[in-house]
C-alpha cells in the first residue's frame, strides 16, 4: 500500500472520528452533539426538568435545539417540565407515559412537537401551547385523562389524528380561526365537552372526530364544511342543539350521528331550496328553526 493510499485512508478515518456524535451528561440530564456546536437532549429521567438554552462542557458553549425521540418516556419519576427560550422542537413520544407529569411550561421558540409527545400522560393538568404551531400532530396527548382545558394557538391549521382522544376531563375548548382540518378520532371519548363552535375555516371533519362526546350538547357546523367522517359525532346521546349553515344529506345523516337520536335535537338552519330528500331529514327532528322562521312537527307543509 503505497503513501498515498495510507493518508487518504487517515483523512477518512479522522472525518469519521470527528463527526461522530459525543454523549455526555451535565446535571443528569444527558446530551449528543449534533454539530460543533448544537445539542439535543437525550434518554434521561429526572423528577423536575429545566431545561436550558445554552450548556457550558469544556469551557465551550453548546447550543439546546430540541429533544430527541423518546427522550423522558416511560419516565415516572418526571413531574414537572420547564423549557427555556431557544429550544426548537421536541420530538416523537418525547414525554410518551411519563404517568406523574403534572405541568408542562413550552417556550414560543418550539416549532414542532411530534407525533405522541405526550402520549398517555395521565396526570398532565396545566400545558401552553407555543404560538407559532401550526399543527397537532397524531396522538399529542392521547389519554391525556386529566387535562380539563387548554389554549389552542391562533397559528394552527391542522388538528390530526386522535390528538386529544381520551381527554376525559376536557371540557373548555375553543377551536381557532385558523384551523381547517379536523382530523380522525380527535376528540374521541372526550366525555365532558359540552359545546363545540367549528371555525368557519373548516373544511372537512374526520371520522369519529367527536365520537361518544357524551356530555356534547351543541355544536355549530359552518358552510365550508364541505366533509363531515362517518360516525364524527356518534353516540353524543346527550346532543341537544345543531346550527348548521347549511342543510345537506351529505353533512346531517344517520351515519355521521349515527346513536344520536334527532327527535330530540333542535336543528337551526338557512332558509334555502330544500329537496324532497332534504325535507325527508328535516322531518326527523323535534325543531327546525329557519333564519327567518320556525315551524315544529309540520315541516311537509312549512316546506312547501
Amino acid at each position: 500500500m503505497n503513501t498515498k493510499t495510507l493518508s487518504f485512508l487517515l483523512i477518512i478515518l479522522l472525518t469519521l472520528t470527528n463527526t461522530q456524535a459525543a454523549h455526555f451528561s451535565i446535571n443528569g440530564l444527558n446530551y449528543k452533539t449534533i454539530n460543533s456546536n448544537t445539542v439535543v437532549v437525550v434518554k434521561s429521567c429526572v423528577t423536575i426538568l429545566e431545561l436550558p438554552e445554552t450548556i457550558l462542557l469544556d469551557n465551550k458553549i453548546y447550543n439546546v435545539v430540541g429533544i430527541e425521540e423518546g427522550a423522558f418516556a416511560n419516565c415516572s419519576a418526571l413531574q414537572e417540565v420547564r423549557i427555556t427560550e431557544g429550544i426548537q422542537y421536541i420530538d416523537s413520544y418525547a414525554f410518551e407515559n411519563c404517568t406523574n407529569l403534572t405541568k408542562v411550561q413550552l417556550p414560543e421558540s418550539i416549532q414542532t412537537i411530534g407525533t405522541a409527545a405526550f402520549y398517555d400522560c395521565s396526570a398532565l393538568l396545566d400545558i401552553n401551547l407555543p404560538k407559532k404551531l401550526h399543527l397537532i400532530k397524531p396522538y399529542l396527548f392521547y389519554g391525556c385523562s386529566s387535562l380539563s382545558s387548554i389554549t389552542l394557538p391562533n397559528s394552527l391549521l391542522e388538528l390530526q389524528n386522535n390528538a386529544f382522544s381520551g381527554c376525559l376531563q376536557l371540557k373548555h375548548l375553543l377551536l381557532p380561526a385558523t384551523l381547517k382540518r379536523i382530523g380522525k378520532g380527535v376528540f374521541l371519548f372526550c366525555k365532558n365537552i359540552e359545546e363545540v363552535v367549528i371555525p368557519e375555516a373548516v373544511l372537512s371533519i374526520g371520522s369519529t372526530a367527536f365520537y361518544n362526546c357524551s356530555n356534547l350538547n351543541k355544536i355549530h357546523v359552518p358552510f365550508n364544511t364541505k366533509h363531515i367522517g362517518n360516525h364524527a359525532f356518534s353516540q353524543c346521546i346527550n346532543l341537544k342543539e345543531i346550527s348548521s349553515a347549511i342543510v345537506s344529506t351529505s353533512i346531517i345523516n344517520p351515519q355521521v350521528f349515527h346513536g344520536v337520536n334527532f327527535k330530540n335535537i333542535v336543528l337551526k338552519a338557512p332558509n334555502q331550496y330544500l329537496l324532497p330528500k332534504e325535507i325527508s331529514l328535516l322531518q326527523q327532528f323535534k325543531n327546525v328553526y329557519f333564519h327567518d322562521a320556525s315551524f315544529e312537527n309540520s315541516l311537509t307543509t312549512s316546506c312547501q
